[in-house]
């Protein structure tokens, strides 16, 4: 959709005001520990409590022909086009309404629009 300069503003705030997710993005840096000068990594945040929103995607999948189509369901995370989220990173999001936050990988490119990024998520399953 192509959103006129003068209105941009109005879809913006109209987009985000249903972001009720907080995102934490966090990376691996090197570092060398200082007592045993042996290169490690830790996992440092890049970017804290971010306004975000998880969507759930079901489509219909083909596959074996004895049977009933499966539905295959893909996660995927809006967040402000700016956002930096590198490829791998862990994406900890602490939904509305709850205590304990869900721990993604962006699993993909994002799809960049005017006012969002769209960003196909993976369960967390540890730094590869």
């Amino acid at each position: 959709m192509v959103v006129p300069e003068n209105q941009r503003g109005v879809y913006e705030r109209a987009i985000k005001s249903l972001w009720k997710d907080n995102a934490t993005i966090y990376v691996r840096e090197s570092y060398t520990d200082e007592e045993t000068a042996l290169e490690k990594q830790r996992e440092i945040s890049v970017l804290d409590d971010e306004p975000c929103r998880i969507v759930y995607v079901s489509s219909p999948t083909t596959g074996d022909d004895r049977g009933a189509p499966a539905k295959a369901q893909t996660i995927k995370l809006l967040i402000d086009r700016n956002a930096e989220l590198p490829l791998g990173s862990k994406i900890s999001v602490l939904r509305e309404d709850t205590d304990e936050p869900e721990e993604y990988r962006n699993a993909g490119m994002a799809g960049i629009y005017s006012v969002h990024k769209e960003i196909t998520l993976e369960v967390w399953k540890g730094w590869a």
